[in-house]
């Protein structure tokens, strides 16, 4: 109770108090030098408000809120208590509430790790990934070159096949640059046309085919060709030996092997000669009678081969070999004969005894 006046006469009414509400802090929104302060108060009995700073000197903000506290220390905790007043005095503070302000940007410290890098002889790909969340972007150096934004992954073309590279990459924010983090890689080399040698071995021949062989002293071939006579180039895989069709007896020939990839075709072997076998022919004029087989039947007239003529090249004639009639339609190659020749009826000539080898 206090003395109140009333009509020039003094008696006793209430009195007004501090202020009794209860002062609630709520959120606190920090940066490197500041905090913004919201609260809330239960009455209405207040004229303003005070703050005060880790239990310091009161503040007053009349009637702010939310209110801002300036001049602070970056990366720094503090403690902020509020209250309300009136013209009675200060009512009681609120709790005490923890803030920290923001501390000041550093360079990144993270750390690069790079992952796989793909190449081929003038590109390389180089992914990398970084473990911290400071970071603003990332450079690259690729040698002693100049430094350039980078993203991951790093494309990179324009290089040297065959060639080591060293790369870095660092990480960079408003404040600097982190550490480097290196890597290097090698190019592929550039594929050329086969620089081996093809040599050519030996070489089997029938009258009318040749069977090659050949050695090649590099593993860069995909497949081989050989050209007969300087004549176009056909394609035999990787067949070895390979054989020759269609061609002449007793002909001379040339052939040549080169060595292939996907970029191209190597040199040419040097040309090794072949010769096909000749086909027999009768160097004689030679009479080949009518022959009587087992059972007493005689065949044809008489046949006159005359020199120059193939032998058993369409054409039919029983012979004696060893005492025993033949029929030879063609007589086989590559076989040494002895033909006794006998006439057996009376248009026969004569005898003729010889030997010869298709």
């Amino acid at each position: 109770m206090g003395l109140r006046k009333w009509g020039g006469l003094r008696t006793w009414g209430d009195a007004e108090s501090v202020p009794i509400g209860t002062v609630t802090i709520g959120t606190v929104s920090a940066t490197q030098a500041t905090a913004q302060v919201n609260f809330s108060y239960s009455g209405t009995d207040e004229t303003g408000y005070k703050y005060r700073l880790n239990s310091g000197t009161p503040i007053d903000i009349n009637s702010t809120n939310p209110f801002t506290i300036p001049n602070l220390t970056a990366g720094t905790q503090y403690t902020v208590e509020v209250v309300a007043y009136n013209a009675t005095g200060d009512g009681n503070y609120s709790a005490l509430t923890s803030f920290t302000t923001e501390a000041e940007p550093v360079s990144p410290i993270g750390t690069i790790t790079f992952g796989s890098i793909s190449v081929t002889e003038s590109t390389a790909s180089v992914p990398f990934s970084y473990n911290a969340a400071d970071e603003t972007g990332y450079e690259y150096q690729l040698g002693s070159g100049a430094i350039i934004s980078a993203t991951s992954p790093i494309s990179l073309s324009g290089l040297t096949d065959g060639t080591l590279y060293a790369i870095k990459v660092r990480a960079i924010n408003a404040t600097g640059s982190g550490d480097w983090y290196s890597d290097n890689f090698t190019t592929e080399t550039a594929q050329s046309i086969p620089v081996g040698t093809v040599t050519i071995g030996a070489i089997a021949v029938t009258q009318t085919s040749a069977q090659v062989n050949f050695t090649y002293s590099n593993t860069d071939a995909t497949g081989y060709k050989y050209r007969l006579n300087n004549g176009l180039a056909i394609d035999i895989n990787n067949t070895n030996p390979f054989t020759i069709t269609g061609l002449t007896s007793d002909t001379s020939y040339t052939v040549e092997v080169l060595a292939y990839n996907a970029v191209g075709d190597g040199s040419y072997s040097a040309a090794s000669s072949f010769t096909t076998e000749a086909e027999v022919v009768i160097t004689s004029n030679i009479y080949i009678l009518d022959q009587k087989v087992p059972n007493g039947t005689y065949l044809g007239d008489v046949w006159n081969v005359s020199e120059g003529v193939r032998v058993g090249t369409g054409m039919q004639s029983f012979v004696f070999l060893d005492g025993e009639s033949t029929l030879a339609v063609p007589l086989p190659v590559n076989t040494e004969y002895q033909y006794l020749i006998k006439g057996d009826n009376p248009r026969a000539t004569g005898i003729a005894d010889f030997g010869f080898t298709i």
